[in-house]
């Protein structure tokens, strides 16, 4: 079991994914598309800092954009795998081509976005990329 959440309500889900995107309406968009699935969970953060934050409650799988307001979404990913280690770690990002992206791909998949969000779905419910 992730860091800290053993005993929340976070913990009952089979599949608890932490997204991260400065996008208000991405968020919403992935939300709803894992959302119809009652066994996961999406706890959402809006920047680097608050991806840190969120790591208390703990997580199964990450999806993160690579262009944050306050940083990379690399840098969050680093900080997940630091403090949950077994987390998978997927990106969905505009930026999906060039040096960013492919720094990205050495810690998961990058899912173009918004066309890939089919198979951004799809990893995380334990397809491959």
């Amino acid at each position: 079991m992730a860091i800290g959440a053993e005993d929340t309500p976070w913990s009952r889900f089979a599949v608890r994914l932490l997204l991260v995107d400065d996008s208000p309406l991405v968020r919403r968009m992935v939300r709803l598309r894992v959302g119809a699935d009652a066994t996961v969970s999406v706890l959402e953060a809006a920047s680097v800092r608050e991806a840190g934050a969120a790591l208390g409650e703990g997580c199964d799988v990450a999806l993160l954009d690579l262009e944050l307001e306050d940083g990379i979404g690399v840098d969050a990913a680093r900080l997940v795998l630091c403090a949950l280690p077994d987390c998978r770690i997927a990106f969905f990002s505009t930026a999906h081509e060039g040096a960013l992206a492919d720094e990205a791909r050495v810690l998961g998949p990058v899912f173009e976005k918004p066309h890939g969000l089919a198979g951004a779905v799809a990893w995380l419910r334990g397809g491959q990329e």
